[in-house]
């Protein structure tokens, strides 16, 4: 009797990699996945240009409701790829990720037009019931998506009933999010305003797949919409880069030389700051701002000082009045809040000059008092905490030193 021949046992296939898992993935959610794509690019951008700083999100397109009014329509939609930092667009990611099972549910054109809406929907609530806010985030979309899957129960409910399905269930998640929404920082309007129009389109004309037998005219409504929808955030994001250009902050500024109003005096500042509007300061005709606090990398005033006519020259003066203004700084009460760091005499562009630095939690301001031919000028220049200090290193001497008669 012959021996069978062995047979070996057929190899089990190798388990999927990390890679091909989320491929797999993506290839049935490509609407999720793209935005989550797009979300965590725009977080590298900021981190790239803005070296981590929060403040780079206003070039990259955050919303906020003066802007808005004043012809940022853009804002609206960018806001709602931008994030505060790993921690924030890592919460909203998860979430995305999660809320995702609506897009096989729903579809494509539907999801992406659901999504849309509710973003739009939550940037419309912040930037009209709080125009000053400064807000980004995915947010109101995202309770646009949880609201959708509450609001698609009223008209399906006999459909969910009949398959077994709680109707209750999920209100746990949504008071977890409420409640999240109430801690300092959060903007609970633009996620209430999110989910309160995700539920409407959830409960008027987001309809399951199992539910869209009825409605099926209604689709060729829904591509357009969705195709709509995705040129807007194009468009929007597209407008946001062009307008607010964040790659020049990734390297040394561009200077240019501004007019201190009607003054014989010019000072050069970095691009982003001399486009800003110029701001007199109110009663003092001879004050002049440059920059938004908190929001441009610099803050940057100029004032010319008030000093008596003598006999004596241009350096005598300049030195006795740069000593009375030590003399007067030293006497001043110590800012717990903004305390001193150095008072000390420098020189600028060949001019002998006082250097007065102060340093909080929140921002670092230097002045620099200093006479620029017969007319004695305080520049106070203040870098904020939304932005990193070695971004334009030593550009506060630079900006000083820049003072000339015109």
């Amino acid at each position: 009797m012959e021996a069978a021949p062995h047979t070996p046992y057929p190899e089990e296939p190798a388990p999927p990699s990390l890679l091909e898992m989320w491929w797999a993935a993506a290839k049935q959610k490509p609407v999720s996945f793209g935005l989550i794509a797009v979300c965590v690019l725009f977080w590298g951008l900021g981190h790239l240009w803005g070296r981590d700083s929060d403040s780079i999100l206003w070039y990259l397109g955050a919303n906020q409701g003066r802007a808005v009014r004043a012809g940022d329509y853009y804002r609206l939609l960018s806001c709602v790829f931008l994030h505060l930092g790993a921690v924030h667009l890592l919460l909203n990611m998860v979430a995305l990720r999660a809320l995702s099972a609506l897009e096989p549910l729903l579809g494509r054109r539907r999801y992406l037009f659901l999504y849309f809406c509710s973003g739009l929907g939550g940037s419309l609530s912040t930037a009209l019931l709080r125009p000053d806010v400064f807000s980004v985030g995915a947010s109101g979309a995202i309770w646009g998506l949880m609201g959708a899957a509450f609001g698609m129960r009223i008209p399906t409910r006999h459909v969910l009933r009949a398959r077994g399905m709680r109707l209750s269930a999920g209100w746990q998640v949504l008071a977890l999010n409420l409640g999240i929404s109430f801690v300092p920082g959060v903007d609970l309007t633009a996620h209430l305003g999110g989910g309160i129009v995700g539920f409407v389109l959830g409960a008027v004309a987001i309809y399951p797949r199992y539910e869209r037998e009825r409605t099926r005219r209604r689709d060729h409504l829904y591509t357009l919409a969705g195709g709509l929808a995705l040129l807007a955030f194009a468009g929007a994001l597209t407008w946001a880069l062009l307008d607010g250009r964040p790659w020049r902050f990734a390297s040394p500024p561009v200077m240019h030389r501004v007019a201190l109003g009607s003054t014989p005096l010019s000072l050069e500042l970095p691009e982003p700051i001399a486009s800003e509007p110029l701001a007199i300061a109110p009663g003092k005709p001879d004050g002049f701002h440059f920059g938004v606090p908190g929001r441009s990398p610099l803050s940057v005033k100029v004032a010319l000082d008030a000093v008596s006519e003598d006999e004596l020259g241009p350096e005598a003066r300049a030195d006795r009045w740069l000593s009375g203004v030590r003399a007067e700084i030293e006497r001043e009460p110590t800012d717990a809040d903004l305390p001193r760091t150095s008072l000390e005499f420098v020189t600028l562009a060949g001019r002998r000059a006082l250097r007065d630095e102060y340093k909080g939690s929140d921002r670092r301001v230097v002045r620099y008092f200093q006479y620029v031919g017969p007319y004695p000028v305080v520049v106070a220049i203040a870098r904020f905490d939304g932005w990193r200090d070695d971004l334009w290193p030593d550009i506060e001497p630079r900006i000083a030193a820049s003072l000339a008669v015109r």
